[in-house]
């Protein structure tokens, strides 16, 4: 038997969150009412001077578990998820979303994290919860890269104490690995 979309079994809550997000976050809304469940609204935020299209999902088992909102593309170097796009707003989302709470308060944090994100790292430093940072995003990520390992680089220990390796860009685009 399916279960009844929340969306449809709790049509108080929707206003309730539509009205939040017109009145506390100050966006305008567009909604739809997905087949998988899932409960999206469309709005736009404004960043760095542009209108940024955002979307917030309502999952199937909302409201126990947190929306999720996120962009058409890569806007953030931090606190925005690199392949869902999804923004993190909540310090821990586990422990920090309860079903009290509203989408409109998760995009008002994310206007607080785009003004921050204007005024420079030391801004988004000071908004942060204290907590250490994912080793993710200890990296910058490109895409349309390939790196080519040849042996003997694939075994898990190398009979070698130390070394040395060199990226050097050969043309412009193209960065050879060299090995010492």
């Amino acid at each position: 038997m399916a279960r009844t979309p929340w969306y449809e079994a709790q049509p108080e809550r929707v206003e309730w969150e539509l009205e939040r997000l017109r009145d506390d976050a100050e966006v305008t809304v567009q909604s739809e009412r997905r087949e998988d469940g899932v409960y999206s609204v469309a709005t736009t935020l404004t960043f760095r001077g542009e209108d940024l299209p955002v979307r917030i999902d309502f999952p199937r088992d909302y409201p126990d578990a947190a929306p999720d909102i996120r962009a058409e593309r890569l806007v953030l170097d931090r606190h925005q998820e690199r392949v869902g796009l999804n923004f993190c707003v909540l310090d821990n989302p586990d422990t920090d979303w309860n079903p009290r709470r509203s989408a409109a308060e998760l995009v008002v944090l994310l206007k607080k994290l785009m003004a921050d994100t204007e005024q420079g790292a030391e801004a988004v430093a000071r908004g942060e919860g204290d907590m250490p940072e994912p080793a993710s995003a200890y990296y910058r990520y490109t895409s349309g890269v390939a790196a080519l390992v040849a042996e003997p680089f694939w075994v898990v220990e190398l009979n070698r104490r130390d070394g040395q390796l060199t990226l050097v860009e050969n043309m412009p685009g193209n960065v050879l690995f060299l090995l010492k």
